[in-house]
C-alpha cells in the first residue's frame, strides 16, 4: 500500500566542529534522485531517495521521522495518521519525530460579514416559483449545508471575543493511531472580553520541533504571518448574543471520516456572569 513520502534518516555519526553527518537515507518516493543538503545546516553531503521498498526491506530502526503531514485544522487529509504509524514501524524508542507536537488552537469569534455571505448564499432556494417550481422546501436544507462548511480563509484577531485560547496537544511521539486520532474531544469556557456576537468558532494550530539544542514552532495563527494553511472558522446557525463578562462553554468534537477528514461538532451555552 502507499504510504506519504517521510524522510527516514539513519544517523551512523556525528562530528560537532566539522559538521559532518553519515547517513543511510531512505526516502518514500515514487523514484529514485539525489539532493545536496543546504550549506546553512553546516552539512555537506549528498542524499539519495529510494523507493519505498527499500525501506520495507530495510530492518534497521531510524533515529529521525521528518514529514509535512498537516493538513487545515492540523487533522484535515488525516496524515497524521501515516506519520504515527511510520514511528510505531520504523522509529528506534529514542527516536526523534519532527514536528513532534502539534497544537490545535480554539476561540470564539464575531464577524456578522461572513455570517450574511453565507446565508445569502442560499437566496436561490427562496424562489416560490423557478420554471413552475417552488424551491423554497429545499431552502433549509441548503441552509444546513452552507453552514456546515468550514470557513477556510485569513481573518483578523480582531474578531476573536476572549483573549484567551483553548488548546489541544497531540504528541506524535506517544499518540496512537485510534484513541489519539480517531475522535478528538476539545472541552472549552471563554469568558467575553467584550460585548458582542459569536457566530462560532475560529481554529487555528501550530507545530513545534523539539530538538536536542533548541525548539521551532511553526504557527498558522492570526497573530503570526500567514501561512499556506490559513485559519479555519465555523459558523453557527443561530449566533449568540454574549456580554462583557458573561462566559460561554461546550465541546467540540472532531470525528474522524471515510472521506480522509473529519465531522466536526459544536455544541456551544451561554452562561451567566463569571
Amino acid at each position: 500500500s502507499s504510504i506519504n513520502p517521510d524522510i527516514f534518516i539513519n544517523l551512523e555519526s556525528y562530528q560537532t566542529k566539522a559538521g559532518f553527518f553519515r547517513y543511510q537515507y531512505l526516502k518514500m518516493v515514487q523514484g529514485s534522485r539525489e539532493a545536496l543538503i543546504p550549506s546553512a545546516f553546516s552539512i555537506i553531503d549528498l542524499i539519495t531517495y529510494l523507493y519505498s521498498n527499500d525501506l520495507i526491506l530495510n530492518k534497521e530502526k531510524v533515529d529521525i521521522i521528518i514529514s509535512e503531514p498537516m493538513g487545515f485544522l492540523l487533522v484535515h487529509e488525516r496524515m497524521l495518521e501515516v506519520f504515527v504509524h511510520a514511528r510505531a514501524k520504523w522509529l528506534k524508542p529514542e527516536g526523534k519525530m519532527f514536528p513532534s507536537t502539534g497544537t490545535i488552537y480554539i476561540c470564539p469569534f464575531s464577524d456578522n460579514e461572513i455570517f450574511e455571505e453565507q446565508s445569502l448564499s442560499t437566496s436561490f432556494w427562496d424562489q416560490t416559483n423557478f420554471y413552475g417550481v417552488n424551491l423554497t422546501k429545499a431552502k433549509q436544507k441548503a441552509f444546513d449545508e452552507a453552514f456546515a462548511q468550514p470557513i477556510v480563509g485569513y481573518f483578523s484577531p480582531t474578531m476573536l471575543i476572549s483573549n484567551k485560547h483553548v488548546t489541544h496537544v497531540i504528541d506524535f511521539s506517544t499518540v496512537s493511531e485510534k484513541d489519539g486520532l480517531e475522535k478528538i474531544k476539545i472541552p472549552f469556557s471563554f469568558v467575553a472580553d467584550k460585548t458582542s456576537i459569536i457566530h462560532g468558532m475560529a481554529c487555528w494550530f501550530d507545530v513545534k520541533f523539539f530538538g536536542s539544542q533548541a525548539v521551532v514552532c511553526l504557527s498558522t495563527s492570526p497573530f503570526s504571518p500567514d501561512t499556506h494553511w490559513y485559519q479555519c472558522r465555523l459558523l453557527l446557525q443561530k449566533p449568540i448574543a454574549i456580554n462583557e463578562t458573561q462566559t460561554v462553554s461546550g465541546e467540540m468534537i472532531l470525528t474522524a471520516n471515510e472521506y480522509s477528514s473529519y465531522y466536526v461538532d459544536l455544541e456551544m451555552k451561554l452562561n451567566g456572569n463569571r
